[in-house]
């Protein structure tokens, strides 16, 4: 419960807003998403509230989902708890996008594929998973000169601690392996001035 209370002050910071712009971005207004490792809500929140989308959100700590509920209050989103490595429990082509924030950089490759593989079942045909995460690029020095650390702790917590990861995940590519196995639409683009990257698969 300690982490999942950091974790959502984290996500009130503006720069966690600024982070998740891109994804916001990449979503209609109206549309159905599935957030896979929703958090404590962020996302759903900003979807709901500024696009209206309607919006579900899946993680699986249960802390987490609790943190997410009370910072949802009233906004109509639906918050489902799920296992490590299982099926996600819906339809095939049930939402038209799948958001995945932040989590597939830090799982082993099997775990990406899992979650690639449920992902690409549950968005409808003509959809697309957007998947955000650090782009481990950069200097401490820009970041700092952006989000003074001073200022903004854990902005700095953020970039020391996501960076090795999110090099390596950079440099394997392994979101352009999965497209051209199963033949489908890949893009890229570094966003959050250089710090994070953006990739769609449609």
């Amino acid at each position: 419960m300690i982490f999942s209370d950091f974790f959502s002050y984290v996500q009130e910071t503006r720069w966690y807003r600024e982070f998740l712009n891109p994804v916001v971005d990449e979503i209609p207004a109206h549309s159905s998403v599935l957030d896979i490792g929703a958090g404590t809500g962020k996302l759903l929140q900003i979807l709901s509230l500024e696009k209206e989308v309607q919006c579900t959100g899946t993680d699986t700590d249960p802390g987490m989902l609790q943190r997410a509920r009370r910072k949802l209050g009233q906004v109509p989103a639906q918050l489902i708890p799920t296992e490590a490595g299982g099926a996600l429990p819906f339809e095939d082509g049930r939402f038209d996008v799948v958001s995945i924030c932040n989590v597939l950089f830090l799982l082993p490759e099997n775990g990406v594929l899992q979650i690639l593989s449920e992902a690409r079942r549950v968005v409808r045909n003509g959809g697309k998973i957007v998947i955000l995460h650090p782009s481990g690029r950069t200097t401490p020095r820009d970041l700092n000169r952006k989000f003074p650390f001073l200022l903004n702790p854990t902005a700095a917590m953020w970039y020391f601690a996501t960076r090795n990861q999110a090099r390596f995940w950079c440099r394997d590519n392994p979101l352009a392996r999965f497209c051209s196995e199963h033949q489908l639409k890949y893009g890229r683009n570094t966003v959050f001035e250089g710090y994070a990257l953006l990739e769609v698969i449609q």
